[in-house]
């Protein structure tokens, strides 16, 4: 079963020891300098895998940030920031990916009530992850981040009014 929990302290070891597949590097940055440059706006998450044991495995991360709204060109008030959002190289491929974005939606709507959109920009060459973040329910804008460091991307949001 997967969980999705605020980051605590005592994780980030266990997070520092997680790492994308090759082809994503130029998506997600290394997840000891993510880290490392912690800034206020931003709460750190991870997706964890747990058995019938409730032993519990820290397999994915993401980022939500608050600072999000101060992009008009992407984002407004009352909006919340997704970003940085992974699963484990070790991991990928069982369809955690799908099954932790599917529980994105109830997990912020319970922890960020004040919350309307949930906005994330994804690479436009990252096509796996496009398809991914639509079949849970993210909607396209129709509209393009020219910003961002590795080309343009594709803005979409997660409607969380209910």
């Amino acid at each position: 079963m997967l969980t999705i929990r605020k980051m605590q302290e005592v994780d980030r070891h266990a997070l520092c020891e997680l790492a994308v597949a090759g082809s994503q590097s130029d998506f997600v940055l290394p997840i000891s300098e993510t880290l490392q440059n912690q800034q206020s706006s931003e709460d750190f998450h991870v997706i964890c895998l747990e058995d019938a044991g409730l032993n519990s495995q820290i397999i994915g991360f993401f980022i939500l940030d608050h600072a999000f709204a101060t992009y008009p060109e992407f984002s407004k008030l009352g909006e919340l920031g997704l970003r940085s959002y992974f699963i484990d190289s070790r991991f990928q491929g069982a369809g955690y990916g799908g099954q932790s974005c599917r529980l994105l939606k109830q997990y912020v709507v319970e922890h960020y009530p004040s919350v309307t959109n949930l906005v994330l920009t994804v690479n436009l060459r990252n096509t796996r992850a496009i398809a991914l973040y639509l079949a849970c329910g993210f909607l396209d804008s129709q509209k393009l981040y020219l910003g961002g460091p590795a080309g343009p991307q594709q803005i979409l949001y997660l409607p969380l009014e209910q």
